[in-house]
């Protein structure tokens, strides 16, 4: 025989497929043959390995082939043998014998969370942003009917609710019909509504309105039964500490904030990272940590890669993309077997969803075991998570100082002053508004204050202009979003005289005359100076 047939290299991949109920790890085997097309066999030897795989008819040159070998699941030194002879019925003979130190390949879960990072602005109007969502959800409903009943539960449509904004504003706009849809498909698991109202600016919100943040959800669980157990603070690096102790609290479990990748330079160094990687987490990979709060409450933190997302269009782009991404895990120390990618529908802020993603997974399963596909939302990934791996994480406690959205809410100092002091004033606006109810002429304004809260949280979401600054339509995202400080201001303001008034008219004073009371909304005695218009303002 001529042929002289030489092992160049052998590859492990990441991929298994299951054959004949057991599993079998791909490789890559790459030969040269120096001579003429030859039939050709793999041996492998090992601790308990002993099997020869048949690798046909080898042409001459170099060429690639796919092995499926067993799956190993201990370290070893492996032996592989290539055998070769002219004819299939011929006896074959060594050609190439190598020796190669064997690493059992994790079974990995790729755990894939599809949602649309909320920007109320920045892509579009916020009037505009909130109609668009309003069709989001329409689509997230269709995709969850159209998927329901497939038989592949992994594949099947699931879609995370990033923020409550858009939820409740879909659901004011759609009606009680539209409630009941979300409910059952929230039940069943398809989709995931989380705590948060938005993503803020955590150093504008009083404590009151980070205790209220998690209101309008859990209204919806209150209402309709919809499970809320997990929350998301994405594009923003940093989060107040007390954020810990009032998501537990409220017995929210799971928190994943996505921390801009971009901000800090993906590695370049141009900006300090915003926690000590060595003694806290990473921030090239995705990393977890049980986030004590001062309380020493508690919640499982899942570090997500925000602007890292993965975002596969079918399956050949996945099958290029995907080996090289969870060799970079192993080579950045990522020490589990499963780990969760954030999907967009498009490639921004405000995308819209897809159902693509669920073709793709089903396509992607029937054929490997491993790695496994998973469409899931944050609380059945984190929960699977915690069982496997939650005994080992360390515990990391305080606050992760904001960094560029503070320094925004500093370049509009009008209206985040005006913000800033409506905190205050809803806070005495509602003490008041108690007591002047207590008396029972009063209707409680709860509508009134509800709403006032609502724009203090709106002018507090991290967005502060468009991508592209400049021009009419930044100047209409702008008068949009400075109305939210002013409206919040003006409702307060409303609350505060009417239910003022309301407890002067229940006041006796001894003489004739024009009397100034003062109510002191504090919890001590106080001798401020006291300052009033002449003339009384509107409304009143």
């Amino acid at each position: 025989m001529t042929t002289t047939i030489r092992i160049a290299s052998i590859e492990p991949t990441v991929f298994f497929i299951r054959e004949g109920g057991t599993l079998r790890q791909r490789a890559l085997l790459t030969l040269h043959n120096d001579g003429t097309a030859a039939h050709a066999s793999l041996e492998l030897r090992g601790e308990g390995v002993a099997e020869a795989i048949p690798l046909g008819l080898v042409a001459s040159g170099q060429t690639r082939h796919d092995v499926y070998l067993p799956d190993i699941r201990q370290p070893q030194p492996l032996t592989f043998r290539l055998l070769a002879s002219a004819a299939p019925e011929q006896e074959r003979t060594l050609q190439d014998e190598r020796t190669l130190p064997w690493q059992p390949q994790k079974h990995w879960e790729v755990h894939l969370i599809q949602y649309a990072h909320h920007d109320l602005g920045y892509t579009d109007l916020p009037s505009n942003v909130l109609q668009e969502y309003d069709g989001f959800m329409d689509q997230v409903l269709e995709f969850c009917e159209e998927t329901a009943d497939w038989p592949e539960e992994d594949a099947r449509f699931r879609y995370q609710c990033e923020q409550n904004w858009s939820v409740e504003h879909w659901l004011q706009n759609r009606g009680p019909e539209a409630a009941e849809r979300l409910a059952y498909w929230a039940k069943r698991g398809q989709i995931e509504v989380t705590a948060l109202f938005g993503n803020q600016t955590l150093e504008l919100c009083s404590h009151e309105e980070l205790v209220r943040l998690l209101y309008p959800a859990f209204r919806l669980k209150r209402e309709l039964g919809i499970p809320i157990t997990s929350a998301e603070h994405n594009d923003i690096p940093g989060f107040t500490w007390g954020l810990a102790s009032v998501l537990a609290g409220a017995g929210v479990r799971y928190f994943s904030p996505g921390v801009p990748q971009w901000y800090f330079g993906r590695g370049e160094g141009r900006v300090h990272p915003l926690w000590d990687t060595e003694a806290a987490l990473p921030l090239g990979i995705p990393a977890a940590c049980w986030w004590e709060g001062p309380d020493g409450a508690r919640v499982l933190l899942w570090s997500d890669l925000h602007g890292a997302e993965w975002q596969p269009y079918d399956y050949d782009q996945a099958i290029s993309e995907l080996p090289d991404m969870l060799r970079a895990l192993d080579e950045g120390g990522y020490l589990y077997d499963m780990v969760s990618y954030t999907l967009r529908g498009g490639h921004r802020d405000n995308a819209p969803p897809t159902i693509r993603y669920a073709y793709l997974v089903r396509e992607w399963n029937r054929r490997w075991a491993y790695p496994r596909l998973i469409n899931t939302t944050n609380t059945p990934f984190l929960r699977a998570f915690e069982r496997r791996w939650g005994h080992t994480l360390k515990t990391l406690r305080g606050d992760v100082p904001g960094t560029d959205y503070s320094a925004a809410a500093s370049c509009t100092p009008q209206e985040t002053a005006v913000d800033r002091n409506t905190h205050e004033w809803l806070l005495n606006a509602e003490k008041l508004a108690t007591l002047a109810a207590a008396g029972g002429e009063y209707a409680y304004p709860r509508t009134t204050i509800e709403r006032a809260y609502r724009d203090t949280f709106c002018y507090d979401l991290h967005c502060w202009g468009f991508h592209h600054i400049g021009g009419p339509a930044m100047d209409g995202e702008w008068s949009e979003k400075a109305s939210f400080a002013y409206r919040a201001a003006a409702l307060a303001h409303d609350v505060t005289v009417k239910a003022t008034n309301a407890l002067a008219d229940r006041i006796t004073y001894p003489d004739k005359g024009y009397y100034l009371t003062v109510f002191n909304p504090l919890g001590h005695a106080r001798d401020d100076l006291v300052r009033a218009p002449l003339r009384s303002w509107s409304p009143c």
